[in-house]
């Protein structure tokens, strides 16, 4: 098994995502020539500045050096399946608007790595908070006054760059722009204020998964791992009993 953290790679060299798993790619598919790629790689991104050249190539590198390879252990390869317990919302009895009840795990996701250069950025003096912006946006990164309806920035953390909110918007208060000309002042919003992120990254990295897998029973296999390692008391089933569970018929 060959994994690698391609977000980390690509926000660091500052470069897309593809140009770092296709190096891993290029490393683990021995059949595959590395020149051949290096050059249709050049070639595809030949209309783009020296400089976005540069990085994605570099990403390409990196991506060659970072992949590691890994062995399941004895316990994971005898592993017996178990029945996974089917969730308590189905399609007849799901939220209006397909909403998912459960905490997310999202707190250490990133998506700055996808977007091109390009990010909306907020003009406060023309929004009327009406919310459409937020009401698009598939990752949730607009940052509300939690004392009062009042709209106060973007996290640009999930941010993909999507401008869906930019299309949205009846006042113009949203406008892409180039990334390097958003403030530091703009840029300090964030979803989870409160979250620390080095911990949470520090008990991903030292977390024993066989153990924490097997002592999740089948009856919780809808939490996810992530939500585990936070707060086990963060995760709070929804009050379903006002639902009527669809009858099954044999």
């Amino acid at each position: 098994m060959s994994t690698i953290d391609a977000t980390e790679v690509a926000l660091r060299v500052g470069c897309g995502l593809n140009a770092v798993m296709l190096g891993a790619i290029v490393e683990t598919v021995r059949e595959v020539q590395t020149d051949y790629i290096r050059q249709t790689l050049s070639d595809f991104f030949a209309k783009l500045p020296a400089e976005a050249i540069a990085r994605n190539q570099a990403g390409f590198n990196e991506g060659m050096k970072r992949i590691r390879s890994a062995e399941f252990s004895p316990k994971q390869a005898s592993e017996q399946l178990a029945t996974t317990a089917l969730p308590e919302i189905g399609y007849m009895n799901a939220p209006l608007g397909g909403i998912i009840a459960n905490p997310g795990n999202t707190v250490l996701k990133d998506n700055s790595a996808s977007r091109k250069g390009i990010a909306p950025q907020l003009n406060r003096e023309l929004c009327f908070n009406c919310g459409l912006c937020d009401m698009v946006c598939p990752d949730f990164c607009f940052v509300w006054d939690p004392n009062g309806p009042k709209l106060q920035g973007i996290d640009y953390q999930y941010c993909k760059g999507c401008q869906k909110c930019v299309v949205a918007c009846p006042v113009d208060a949203l406008t892409p722009v180039l990334e390097g000309s958003i403030p530091e002042s703009d840029r300090h919003y964030h979803v989870f204020p409160e979250a620390n992120r080095d911990a949470v990254r520090a008990r991903w990295q030292n977390a024993d998964w066989s153990k924490l897998a097997s002592e999740i029973s089948p009856e919780m296999r809808m939490l996810t791992l992530q939500t585990e390692l936070l707060d086990h008391r963060s995760y709070i089933r929804p009050d379903l009993s006002y639902m009527k569970k669809p009858e099954v018929k044999e």
